[in-house]
């Protein structure tokens, strides 16, 4: 089965990638008896067509209101469409109803909306959450390939959805965005789901997309105690994680302590996690910002490289590990001086990261390093568009960075590897898509607090993410970010006074539930979702 995505629009916050993926994705499935007994391996494919990409112009809500005012797209696709996803606000009013159509396309737009509409969702736009990505799903097989037309329709209070003016006309030049039945140049903020079947046949060798980590080198209590008295404006550690296999063992450690990275890799290893991040954004990298914290934050990471050396140098050890690098291009990195290029605070990096990690055969070379299309990874914090724009318009040299697959992190959307999601989930992509268990304090209210709801936000990223068209990435944050309440790894949260302690609905703490789910999770994605 031929699984494809379509994308309308995007927000103003996306970066644009360079590249069109399409590629082979096959997994083993368990039986139904969940006994491990060896199923069919079954070859998919994952496409993403861009059909808008953004320009210059401004994000705007448009306001469906309930006089039966109506927007929607029309498009062509050459798959069996199985779902709309649309990003939609209700001012905040959480009774806003509106209604989804999807007709086959006809001549012109009045010709289309005369005939009966081929698929019609009366639930789905009811009671929504404000700016919430919502998922319209269609029936398996009303909406063969072929052109149609999508409509919203507003039927109480508030409802509508984000449209971006001036974007640039992606993959298909026929796309066409219609507002109160005329058509508009601002592009609807949607994208379109669905399948091709094709010969499904077997095949050896193929893998699932590739699970990522963010992972935290920055703990330690020497020359002072971190945990205790936090860089800058972070606060007290109230986590204590478990530190080793001995029941009960939750406590402070330093992130170079070897016994504790060790376990830390096998417990990365047992979940068949591929690759992690290393949250190195504050600093430290390339000649900047170097003082304090940061510079130790990097050398910390270079002791986790040298322990995942001997972990995939050890021929027992059958899950491998790789890393990547996230760095920061942001004012603080630079000492905010006035006028500073950004590209130039990635080329530093860059040829640090090239140099000092990469090629480094202390840390196993290019062996151990991740890499994204044939070339490493390397991640930047700091601006939605620091690739799209702060690195594609700047004018100096650009040696090292071309050497990488640079990709964006800052505020999980479309195709960012992080950092801070929003409480309205994942967002789709074909090459990345981001899950958490939620972000930030309660005591900070920009950007918005994302509550963990007893671990049921982390079960809707994961939810979210298995029943679209598989990435080539999921990236988890995080492992053990203890300042933005972001961790998964198992952790004794009953001293938290600032985010949502670790507790099963009926009130029991349960310190693994996050990592017993995001196991859990990742299972699934490697096994039963390749199924028919």
């Amino acid at each position: 089965m031929q699984k494809i995505v379509i994308r309308m629009a995007i927000a103003l916050l996306f970066v644009p990638l360079t590249f069109a993926y399409s590629g082979d994705r096959c997994c083993v499935a368990s039986d139904e008896a969940g006994n491990g007994a060896e199923a069919a391996i079954l070859k998919k494919k994952i496409s993403g067509i861009e059909l808008m990409v953004p320009g210059s112009g401004a994000r705007t809500p448009l306001q469906l209101t309930p006089t039966g005012t109506r927007g929607g797209a029309k498009f062509t696709a050459d798959f069996t469409i199985t779902a709309v996803t649309i990003l939609c606000p209700n001012w905040a009013n959480a009774d806003s109803d509106m209604v989804f159509y999807l007709y086959k396309w006809d001549t012109d737009y009045d010709t289309t909306i005369a005939a009966k509409p081929v698929w019609t969702d009366f639930e789905t736009g009811k009671g929504y959450q404000d700016n919430g990505m919502l998922d319209f799903e269609i029936r398996d097989g009303v909406a063969p390939a072929g052109t149609y037309l999508w409509l919203l329709e507003g039927v109480n209070s508030t409802p509508g959805f984000w449209a971006e003016s001036q974007a640039k006309v992606g993959d298909d030049p026929n796309v066409v965005f219609f507002y109160q039945g005329k058509p508009t140049s601002d592009s609807i903020v949607s994208s379109v789901y669905g399948y091709k079947k094709d010969a499904g046949q077997a095949e050896d060798g193929g893998e699932s997309p590739d699970v990522g980590i963010w992972y935290c080198p920055y703990y330690f209590t020497s020359p002072y105690d971190l945990w205790e008295e936090p860089y800058g404006s972070a606060t007290r550690i109230e986590y204590r994680p478990l530190c080793s296999n001995t029941p009960g063992d939750f406590r402070k450690y330093d992130a170079t302590d070897p016994e504790v990275i060790d376990f830390h890799l096998q417990q990365i290893a047992d979940a068949k996690i591929d690759f992690l991040l290393f949250e190195l954004s504050p600093g430290g990298l390339g000649g900047y910002r170097l003082s304090g914290w940061c510079e130790q934050n990097v050398k910390n990471a270079r002791e986790v490289c040298k322990r995942i050396k001997v972990w995939n140098d050890n021929e027992q050890k059958t899950w491998k590990i790789k890393y990547a690098i996230a760095g920061g291009c942001h004012p603080d990195v630079w000492d905010n001086k006035p006028g500073f290029a950004a590209g130039l605070c990635m080329e530093g990096p860059a040829r640090d990261v090239f140099d000092t990690f990469v090629n480094n055969p202390e840390y196993g070379g290019a062996d151990n390093y991740y890499h994204l299309n044939g070339l490493p990874l390397l991640v930047f914090w700091g601006w939605p568009d620091s690739v799209s724009n702060h690195w594609a318009n700047y004018g100096g040299d650009k040696t090292f960075g071309n050497r990488f697959a640079l990709r964006p992190a800052s505020d999980c959307q479309y195709g960012q590897y992080g950092w801070n999601i929003s409480a309205s989930g994942p967002v789709i992509h074909s090459e990345v898509e981001v899950v958490s268990p939620g972000w930030g304090h309660y005591g900070r209210a920009v950007p918005p607090y994302v509550y963990r709801r007893n671990g049921d936000f982390y079960r809707e990223c994961w939810e979210r993410i298995l029943k679209r068209p598989l990435p080539q990435i999921v990236m988890v944050v995080t492992f053990n970010d203890y300042w933005e309440n972001t961790a998964v790894w198992t952790a004794d949260t009953e001293s938290l006074t600032d985010a949502d302690k670790w507790h099963e609905k009926d009130g029991r703490p349960n310190p693994s539930m996050y990592w017993d789910m995001t196991k859990e999770y990742i299972h699934r994605m490697r096994s039963e979702y390749a199924r028919e």
